[in-house]
């Protein structure tokens, strides 16, 4: 019984470890020396897949980083966000992947208008989101867990979205 035991807990440590690994490797990289930035144009993030394996971004993000603002210095308030639905970007080992530029988008008016902002101070995260395996669109309509079923009638395998993030501060 403690074998047993024994066994399934360096199974789990090894699986763990293996996920650390596949994740920990990709990663944004953002120009300049410090995290802090007068604009959000002067920032040119850069996704980097430093793993051996490709790597799928949401099609609903269209590439695109997502931004949160540290708002008043309590809680992070995220963007409103432009309703997009796009092909699923791969990225290939060791491929690095620029970044569109960034907007603040803090409301949408009564008109549906978003008011967009570029230098609006405060601390901010951004974040990708990847899956490791292709996501596919099935009715115009992409699904965060994704089944595909092994051609060996082998359990369906279920594929996860992973989040990267990147903080960084808009000075005065």
């Amino acid at each position: 019984m403690r074998i047993k035991l024994l066994f399934i807990f360096i199974c789990l440590f090894i699986l763990i470890g293996r996920i650390a690994a596949q994740t920990s490797e990709v990663s944004i990289v953002l120009n300049g020396k410090s995290d802090e930035y007068k604009s959000l144009d002067d920032i040119k993030p850069t996704l980097v897949n430093g793993t051996d394996h490709s790597i799928f971004l949401f099609p609903d993000d269209c590439g695109q980083a997502r931004l949160w603002l540290y708002y008043m210095n309590r809680s992070w308030r995220a963007s409103v966000w432009k309703e997009c639905a796009a092909d699923t970007i791969e990225l290939k080992p060791g491929q690095t992947f620029q970044i569109p530029a960034m907007v603040w988008r803090p409301l949408r008016t009564y008109e549906g208008k978003i008011i967009e902002r570029k230098t609006f101070p405060g601390r901010y995260r951004m974040m990708m989101r990847y899956s490791l395996t292709n996501l596919k669109i099935r009715s115009g309509v992409p699904h965060l867990t994704v089944r595909t079923t092994d051609p060996n009638n082998e359990a369906p395998k279920v594929s996860n979205v992973i989040e990267v993030t990147k903080e960084f501060t808009i000075a005065p």
